[in-house]
C-alpha cells in the first residue's frame, strides 16, 4: 500500500481523482488477497478431500484384501474339511468278525463299523479313526481279539471298493503286498461300489454281501438270513466246493443212491 502511495505522490492530478484510485487499487489488491485465500483454502480442503479419499481407498483395499483373504480360508478350508471327510475308498475285512473300514482320498481312516457282533467286539475297544488303512489293517488283524478268528481255514478276506475301479485295483495291490494280508493267507478282492448300499440295506458288511452273491450263481436257495449265520470260510468253501462240481457230484450221488433204494 505504501508503494502505491508513493507512486502517487509523483502524479499530477486532483485529490479526488487520486482518492478514488487509491480506493480502486486498494479493492482490487483486497480482492486479489482474498482470492488467494480462497484458493488457498480450497486447496487445502482439495488436499484433504484427496488424503481423505485416498485413505478410504486404502481402507477399501485392506477391507477388500480381508476379505478376499477370508474367503480364500473359507475356500481351502472347505476343500481341506472336503478332503478330509468325503468317503472315498471302502475296504471290509472279513472272517467272522465282519468290520468295514471307509477313508478319504489320503486313504485315512473316517469311520470303521461292525456288520456282526463279533465284529463289534472287535472295535469295542480300538481306536483306528485317522489314522492310515495299513496300520487301521494291521491294529484290527493284529489285535488279540482278533486272533481266535484266524484259524488255518480262516478265509480272512478283505473286500475294496471305490468310484474308481483302477484305485480300487491300486488299494487292492497295496493290501496284498501288507504283512496282515500276507502273514494270514489273506485274499481280497475288488467288488463293485454298488455293493455298498445294497449290503447294508441287508445288514451285512459289503464283502461278506459280495461273496454271498458269488455263492447265489450257483445256489439260488441260499438266503441272506443264511448268510448272517455263515462265516467267510463257510462262505468260500461252498463257492468253492460249487466251482469244483463237488455239490453237484454229491447231489447225483444222493439221487442215483435214493433210486437203488
Amino acid at each position: 500500500m505504501n508503494k502505491i502511495q508513493d507512486a502517487f505522490e509523483t502524479v499530477k492530478a486532483s485529490e479526488e481523482l487520486k482518492n478514488a484510485t487509491k480506493e480502486y487499487l486498494k479493492q482490487q489488491k483486497n480482492k486479489m488477497e482474498n482470492t488467494r485465500k480462497t484458493q488457498g483454502t480450497a486447496r487445502t480442503l482439495t488436499n484433504i478431500q484427496e488424503r481423505g479419499i485416498e485413505s478410504h481407498t486404502r481402507h477399501s483395499a485392506v477391507k477388500i484384501m480381508a476379505m478376499a483373504g477370508t474367503l480364500l480360508f473359507l475356500l481351502f478350508g472347505y476343500r481341506g474339511y472336503s478332503l478330509l471327510s468325503t468317503p472315498v475308498y471302502y475296504v471290509s475285512i472279513d472272517v467272522n468278525p465282519s468290520v468295514e473300514l471307509t477313508m478319504n482320498e489320503l486313504k485315512r481312516v473316517i469311520s470303521a463299523k461292525a456288520y456282526n457282533e463279533d465284529g463289534e467286539i472287535l472295535l469295542r475297544d480300538m481306536w483306528v479313526k485317522g489314522k492310515k488303512y495299513t496300520e487301521a489293517i494291521e491294529s484290527i488283524v493284529e489285535s488279540a481279539a482278533m486272533q481266535p478268528y484266524l484259524t488255518e481255514d480262516a478265509a480272512l478276506t478283505f473286500t475294496i471298493t471305490s468310484n474308481d475301479q483302477e484305485k480300487s485295483k491300486v488299494l487292492q495291490a497295496q493290501i496284498n503286498e501288507s504283512s496282515a494280508c500276507r502273514k494270514h493267507n489273506g485274499q481280497s478282492v475288488v467288488a463293485d461300489i454298488t455293493h455298498v448300499s445294497e449290503a447294508h440295506e441287508n445288514g451285512l458288511s459289503f464283502g461278506k454281501y459280495t461273496a454271498y452273491l458269488q455263492l447265489t450263481q450257483y445256489d439260488k436257495s441260499v438266503t441272506i438270513e443264511q448268510s448272517h449265520h455263515m462265516t467267510m470260510s463257510e462262505i468260500k468253501q461252498q463257492i468253492h466246493a460249487h466251482e469244483n462240481g463237488c455239490l453237484e457230484q454229491d447231489s447225483e450221488h444222493n439221487g442215483e443212491h435214493h433210486h437203488e433204494e
